[in-house]
């Protein structure tokens, strides 16, 4: 985000304020003006405005600046994110006294020792991460800026933009719609949900199936269009620890490259017959590597329903991405190390905008795409899915004690 204020004694015109946007143009920065306010213009992450001396004093300045950066942080999740990023400056003291510099001579004898050496130095990244969790926890940001209290506030502001939505269930075998409004989104807020019914009142208990819990997103984005587009960004943030042509920032450093681990999500061909891959090579197998080796594949479809991923391709689309775990189609390739870092790396395409992958050339030169890296977490939950689907053995417990197991029934009742 970024906030550029002009201010000046000069008298503002219609052609300075041009001037200073077509100045941001030439950088790649386009912005649209604001209706409302004169001699502000804006994006998604950049405002400018110009001020007068004479209308603003120096005074007034500082809260002028404050209302003015509220036009890009308008929303509850950016207001989250700048208390995060608020409450680890806060606490950036404590960070520097955890990692003292008593801790050089016992971090460099463990990378000395330590194969490969890299690896600790990704170790202390993480552990760094963790700090700043910590401060997260430690100034209840999450509590305050996400909870019951910010949702309320953040649904009495855009009321009247809410779409109201419906749909039809049966109760005492009639057809009744359900409604859902301001007062229900209210009243879930506070009550919740369970598998089967939305809880709005304390007498006030509505038939709620999962298909049709899409209704609640499209009542708070305003129509069906919206929702998706919000739903597939936020199932991205969630899924996605980097993305490469997302919204995630991937490096300043040009030499910077992407490395093959386990969640990396591969594109192989062309838009009309492109087919999709995750790696689920574990990230153990994926260290020390001093020869080419065999890495497995779960193959993906690009198809709008069912998906259970989205993912941006090169030309900013979002594609709906379903991995079956029930019929899973395994794929394996076969790649080669770097030598200094011993792990595979990615190298830059042609574009040099985005990375590829490349196997060996025995094996053809098959020519990869590079469409991000899951959540390791995720990644392992589908591992651990796979995995349960192929261990089904059978029966091998007496049906009475698996059903009793489930608190079904007992003896004596």
């Amino acid at each position: 985000m970024r906030l550029i204020c002009v201010y000046t004694g000069q008298t503002i015109t219609d052609d300075i304020f041009s001037d200073m946007k077509k100045a941001l143009v030439a950088g790649g920065v386009s912005l649209t003006d604001m209706g409302d306010k004169k001699f502000y213009a804006k994006n998604g992450h950049c405002l400018i405005m110009a001020l007068n001396k004479a209308e603003v004093s120096s005074m007034q300045l500082p809260n002028a600046l404050v209302e003015a950066f509220t036009y890009l942080a308008d929303g509850l999740i950016p207001a989250f994110s700048l208390a995060a990023v608020g409450a680890i400056r806060k606490n950036i003291h404590h960070m520097v006294t955890r990692f003292d510099k008593n801790l050089d001579s016992s971090y460099i004898a463990n990378r000395l020792i330590t194969n490969p050496p890299g690896d600790v130095a990704e170790l202390m990244r993480e552990l760094l991460v963790a700090e700043c969790d910590n401060a997260l926890g430690l100034e209840a940001v999450a509590d305050e800026f996400l909870d019951i209290p910010a949702i309320e506030k953040w649904l009495a502001f855009h009321k009247n933009s809410l779409c109201v939505t419906e749909y039809e269930t049966k109760k005492q075998g009639a057809n009744v719609k359900v409604k859902i409004d301001l007062d229900t989104l209210l009243g879930v807020l506070r009550n919740g949900v369970n598998d089967k019914e939305m809880i709005v009142g304390d007498r006030d208990v509505r038939d709620f199936p999962e298909f049709r819990r899409n209704k609640v997103t499209e009542a708070l984005a305003g129509s069906v269009e919206k929702a998706m587009s919000a739903e597939n960004d936020f199932s991205r943030l969630v899924a996605f620890r980097r993305e490469a042509f997302g919204s995630t920032k991937l490096s300043n450093n040009d030499g910077w490259l992407p490395s093959l681990t386990t969640g990396t999500v591969l594109k192989f061909g062309s838009d009309d017959d492109a087919r999709f891959f995750m790696c689920l090579t574990p990230a153990c197998d994926m260290l020390r590597l001093k020869e080419p080796r065999n890495f497995v594949f779960l193959e993906g479809v690009a198809q709008p329903k069912p998906y259970n991923f989205v993912v941006k391709d090169s030309g900013g689309e979002a594609i709906s991405l379903f991995f079956d775990k029930k019929s899973p189609s395994i794929c394996t390739f076969i790649f080669a190390p770097d030598e200094s870092t011993q792990r595979v790396r990615g190298v830059k395409a042609q574009d040099k905008q985005s990375f590829k992958f490349c196997t060996v050339e025995s094996t053809g030169g098959m020519e990869f795409l590079w469409l991000g890296e899951i959540r390791y977490g995720r990644a392992a939950s589908e591992m651990s899915s796979l995995a349960s689907n192929w261990m089904r053995i059978g029966i091998l417990d007496s049906e009475y004690l698996r059903i009793s197991a489930k608190g079904h029934f007992k003896f004596g009742v």
